[in-house]
């Protein structure tokens, strides 16, 4: 009888946990650091200069395309799930301008862009000049400094992103990438990602399950009344 009780509890403890939702199941991870992108593809292993002094350590996946040669993950086998969450460091390199629309400024705006199975779970921009003209308001790991080689005192930052999306398909496409009318990519705008984890929370046991254990459980606790 006590073991039994035992897994019960066990049992309403899970269901609990699902309930709220806890990214348990690691489906990826990836900090280049063995000089190698692995399953990413469209990308290049850059060391990371003065980023890694903010958390890069010393390879970051580079690139300065946009969707056509998108940096792309293809996740395959997923275990059952009802949520992912994607999380990695964002490197915003050189002459990124912000927001602004307006025939003159020619060169804005220049988004940075996350799809899962094509469907857009973030669009934002960055600027390394104003950071007020950004739609991207969260906390930089750094701003302002001008951390890779170039022959201009272009400014660069570095943000994490979290992302959770509701997702239940064994596969799931990753793909990160720029746009805009102003992004000009080449050797003037450049990114790169880095400490890629994607992890996956359980399904949770259906009501069904908690209603009978919840049951079971009030059964034990009468039998040992009457035992008494």
């Amino acid at each position: 009888m006590k073991n039994l009780a035992a897994i019960l509890i066990s049992l309403l403890l899970i269901c609990s946990t699902g309930i709220s939702k806890v990214f348990a199941i690691s489906v990826y991870t990836n900090d280049f650091e063995n000089g190698s992108l692995g399953a990413i593809q469209n990308a290049q292993i850059k060391e990371t200069e003065g980023y890694k002094n903010y958390g890069f350590g010393n390879y970051y996946a580079w690139s300065n395309a946009t969707e056509t040669n998108a940096i792309t993950l293809q996740l395959n086998d997923l275990p059952e799930h009802s949520y992912l969450k994607i999380e990695f460091d964002l490197a915003v390199i050189n002459s990124w301008d912000g927001n602004k629309n307006e025939w003159w400024h020619w060169w804005e705006p220049d988004y940075f862009n996350v799809k899962v199975d094509g469907t857009s779970i973030f669009h934002e921009t960055f600027n390394n000049f104003d950071r007020s003209d950004q739609s991207y308001q969260g906390e930089p790991i750094v701003w302002g400094e001008q951390l890779v080689s170039d022959c201009y005192d272009w400014k660069d930052s570095a943000y994490h992103i979290s992302l959770e999306i509701p997702h239940t398909s064994d596969t799931a496409k990753v793909t990160w990438f720029a746009s805009g009318s102003g992004w000009q990519g080449r050797w003037d705008e450049c990114y790169a990602i880095d400490n890629i984890t994607i992890a996956a929370n359980p399904v949770p046991i259906p009501t069904a399950a908690w209603l009978l254990g919840s049951g079971l459980l009030g059964l034990i606790a009468i039998k040992r009344s009457k035992d008494f």
